[in-house]
């Protein structure tokens, strides 16, 4: 199982997609067995909170992450946006982090997505996500930076996340600009990121090349 495998590559934490929130209590007895926390989990990616005319859903989906979250004891939930545009689909991903926030005392992060990985995505850009996140005024909030995300829609990720640092709730980091597991650029960008002022955690998302088993490049830190 995943979890085990996490702490076989010696990993201190996990995070998860939204496929957890239907196996919640497997995961709960692998995560006791590895003793390993839970970083995030995400909302239902089909879900999106920022898609007008859904709200009742999203919040449905938001309320499964919450109770997923308190199952596992996740640090913070990812609120995928999903696919929409202009002033309704604002205030609907607006309200729907509003609704979080009144549901649950953990972290809600968002995450903008480049337009190459998710055309249409609501959030895309990462000074539009630090304007929602200055919008709502609530520490709990944050901008889940991935550093791949970051280089595609601006560049120089470590540049971006200077400008943003006080507003980012996590990081997710791979190899640029193919998305591979991470090398010695990568530690480089870490350097930087901390310099600017993160001391969290850093998730491991990248594309692997031997289902997972690729875990050398750990040692390059």
């Amino acid at each position: 199982m995943r979890v085990a495998r996490a702490q076989a590559h010696g990993f201190c934490a996990v995070e998860f997609h939204d496929d957890v929130l239907d196996e919640a209590p497997a995961v709960a007895d692998a995560l006791h067995d590895a003793r390993l926390p839970v970083v995030c989990l995400n909302t239902p990616k089909d879900l999106g909170a920022a898609i007008p005319g859904s709200e009742a859903a999203a919040r449905d989906g938001i309320r499964r992450a919450i109770d997923c979250a308190n199952a596992l004891d996740a640090q913070a939930i990812s609120v995928a946006a999903g696919v929409a545009e202009g002033p309704d689909a604002a205030v609907a991903f607006h309200d729907a982090l509003r609704f979080g926030l009144d549901c649950s005392e953990r972290q809600l992060l968002i995450e903008p997505i480049c337009p190459a990985a998710m055309p249409g995505n609501f959030l895309h850009d990462v000074f539009q996500a630090a304007e929602i996140v200055d919008r709502l005024n609530d520490a709990r909030v944050g901008i889940l930076f991935d550093v791949f995300h970051a280089a595609q829609i601006h560049g120089d990720a470590a540049q971006v996340f200077e400008q943003v640092a006080p507003a980012v709730g996590h990081v997710q980091i791979a190899s640029l600009p193919a998305r591979a597991a991470p090398d010695n650029e990568t530690f480089d960008l870490i350097r930087r990121i901390e310099a600017a002022g993160y001391d969290g955690p850093f998730g491991a998302e990248y594309i692997s090349s031997d289902g997972g088993e690729d875990s050398g490049w750990m040692r390059l830190s």
